[in-house]
């Protein structure tokens, strides 16, 4: 059961070596739930948000594959904070070295971002991170829709028990 429309998730990759651009492509590309942007650098990401802002409404999951070659934490978490706060609400995959994760990552998985740590299952890893996103989108999806019916349902019984009592008293 899809609860989230299609046209609303967006999967944008920054692959700056391109090292899972194709298997990307083979994955997500062919599928029509998804749209799916692969961008070379974070600059090029950054100024097409700049100039095309309408496009990145709903949600988005950014896949970060950025300085894979040489491990560094500061500019991961700076490119990190910039597409945070030029899109909120946004879910970032951070595909980092295991050196990342032992200096100064807390976990692996905290408020929109998940590190996970490149290696040979990495594509698999952002799979289900992917899926676990959804899933968690989706079950907020359900608790507005739940909210919405207890509401509607309550005062419709709210108003029925009260036009029952007021033609029993007149």
């Amino acid at each position: 059961m899809e609860l989230l429309p299609h046209k609303t998730l967006s999967i944008h990759l920054i692959d700056e070596n391109f090292l899972f651009t194709d298997d990307f492509r083979d994955k997500y590309s062919w599928k029509k739930k998804y749209r799916v942007n692969f961008y070379p650098s974070v600059n090029k990401f950054l100024n097409d948000i700049k100039g095309k802002p309408a496009l990145y409404k709903g949600n988005n999951i950014i896949v970060l594959a950025i300085n894979l070659a040489r491990p560094d934490k500061n500019a991961a978490t700076r490119q990190i904070n910039m597409c945070a706060k030029l899109m909120p609400g946004v879910h970032i995959i951070d595909i980092c070295h295991k050196k990342e994760l032992d200096n100064g990552v807390a976990t692996l998985r905290n408020d929109n971002v998940i590190h996970i740590v490149n290696n040979e299952n990495t594509v698999l890893r952002i799979d289900n991170a992917i899926k676990w996103i959804l899933a968690k989108i989706n079950l907020e999806v359900k608790g507005r829709n739940y909210k919405i019916i207890l509401y509607l349902f309550l005062t419709t019984l709210f108003i029925s028990s009260a036009i029952f009592i007021f033609s029993r008293v007149s």
